[in-house]
């Protein structure tokens, strides 16, 4: 059971999230519909032997599940979802004033947009 503040008072909604399943969430936004997109890395962990000294991921795996979720703000369910095989360690995301999906994955040492409603990358930069 989640509880919401609206206006600065708790409300209780009941089954918010009952089947939302996700890993390590690394990230979370809020899109220009006011849905939580949610950035998660499935069954990937990052730990202390996830990296190398020379700071390089040490097991690069593409996660082959969802890693980006759009969850529906009032009922807590996802209303969509994408990413599998794009990432190896998800960590940061925001959401542009033009509704643009900005990512990083520090296995990768790489930026990606995904364009509003686009679930492929529009842009990658490498870091």
């Amino acid at each position: 059971m989640q509880k919401l503040s609206i206006l600065g008072h708790p409300v209780e909604v009941h089954g918010w999230d009952d089947n939302l399943k996700l890993g390590q969430v690394s990230a979370v936004d809020v899109n220009t519909d006011d849905d939580p997109v949610v950035f998660q890395r499935g069954p990937v962990v990052w730990d202390a032997e996830s990296f190398g000294f020379d700071n390089v991921l040490k097991k690069r795996v593409l996660i082959e599940e969802d890693t980006i979720l759009v969850v529906d703000a009032d009922k807590g369910k996802v209303k969509f979802s994408f990413g599998a095989g794009l990432f190896y360690m998800p960590h940061g995301l925001t959401i542009d004033q033009e509704g643009n999906t900005w990512v990083s994955d520090v296995g990768l040492h790489q930026v990606m947009r995904f364009s509003k409603g686009e679930t492929k990358p529009s842009l990658g930069i490498m870091l």
